[in-house]
């Protein structure tokens, strides 16, 4: 496995939270019974609180198998408390389809399949945080215009979250106004060729 899963349980346990982790696997079309390797990517969401009606969202494929995860947080009596989206597009298009130059196409076909599965979620009015690394190195405004539809896109600075100089990562945040919240990108990227984004909320009790 990648060393970002090691990553996530060690930080994981550093903040006594528990991590799911769902493996979001490297394979093509074709292939009947895909293998966990150590070229499998896993996306996780790690929380210190109770992790309700957890749902993995299939994205469309184009080079890679791509997969969200959307999951409720509830308060320490299990209590509904926002809703979070974790979500990794694809960095490009299938040669056949433009490549690099297909990419924006892709990422948006990806961001609008998550889209349509948080709008599923929409009637019980839950506060929502979406992040993600869109890879949005090309094309970067439509993608982050698409999913600015689900929740406001965050400021996180101008500091790049790639270690080659690039911004992929994003947060969105749609909170109540009385929940006090900033964005920052670490400094240290935990041996990943990312830098994490930090979000802080400030829930009233």
């Amino acid at each position: 496995m990648r060393g970002s899963q090691i990553v996530a349980h060690s930080r994981a346990t550093d903040i006594g939270a528990g991590p799911l982790l769902f493996p979001s696997i490297l394979s093509s079309p074709t292939m009947h019974r895909p293998l966990l390797t150590a070229a499998s990517i896993f996306i996780a969401i790690l929380s210190s609180l109770p992790l309700q009606s957890v749902d993995p969202v299939e994205l469309p494929f184009s080079v890679q198998r791509r997969v969200a995860l959307v999951a409720t947080v509830a308060d320490t009596r299990m209590q509904p408390l926002l809703r979070v989206a974790v979500t990794h597009f694809d960095t490009r298009a299938p040669l056949t389809k433009g490549w690099i130059f297909g990419g924006p196409r892709a990422r948006n076909k990806q961001a609008s399949a998550l889209l349509a599965s948080l709008d599923e979620y929409e009637t019980d009015g839950l506060p929502l945080i979406v992040g993600g690394d869109l890879n949005s190195y090309l094309g970067s405004k439509s993608v982050i215009q698409n999913m600015s539809t689900a929740a406001p896109h965050m400021d996180c600075g101008d500091k790049p979250t790639h270690t080659m100089g690039l911004t992929l990562d994003h947060m969105f945040v749609n909170v109540p106004a009385a929940w006090a919240h900033s964005c920052r990108r670490e400094d240290d990227s935990f041996g990943s060729d990312h830098y994490p984004l930090v979000l802080s909320v400030n829930i009233p009790r």
